[in-house]
């Protein structure tokens, strides 16, 4: 399952999700370390969240590639998401976890999950609703 090394992690956006995932212990615990996270907002440029230093996304591309990112976590607006994950990809990054509530297009050499959270409520929500349907204690 490759879980048998260490993977370096990029977080593009340190808003609520961003946040929360730096927060996350059982990343560095399976070994996949946020190495570097990115945003915008000059406010969060500089800082410094659980040990990971924010950089601005100015030199996204460059900043990934030299520091050998392995595994991308995009948790920024819909709106720029598609660039974002471009720009990963312009630098070298070929395995993506995708927090936007959009569907991310990549080259097919390029691994992506898309994570939407409103259907995994939704499908919860199902399950409650039609429960002859769904397997359960």
């Amino acid at each position: 399952m490759g879980l048998d090394r260490t993977w370096k992690v990029a977080l593009c956006g340190v808003g609520n999700i961003g946040r929360a995932l730096l927060d996350y212990d059982q990343f560095r615990v399976q070994d996949f370390q946020i190495t570097v996270a990115f945003d915008k907002d000059p406010a969060k440029i500089g800082k410094t969240i659980h040990g990971v230093a924010v950089r601005d996304e100015v030199n996204l591309e460059r900043d990934v590639n030299a520091e050998n990112v392995d595994i991308a976590v995009v948790a920024v607006p819909a709106s720029v998401a598609q660039s974002i994950v471009d720009r990963l990809i312009a630098g070298g990054v070929r395995a993506i976890l995708n927090f936007a509530p959009i569907n991310i297009k990549v080259p097919e050499w390029v691994y992506i999950r898309n994570e939407n959270m409103a259907m995994e409520i939704e499908a919860l929500a199902f399950a409650l609703t039609n429960p002859k349907l769904v397997q359960g204690p």
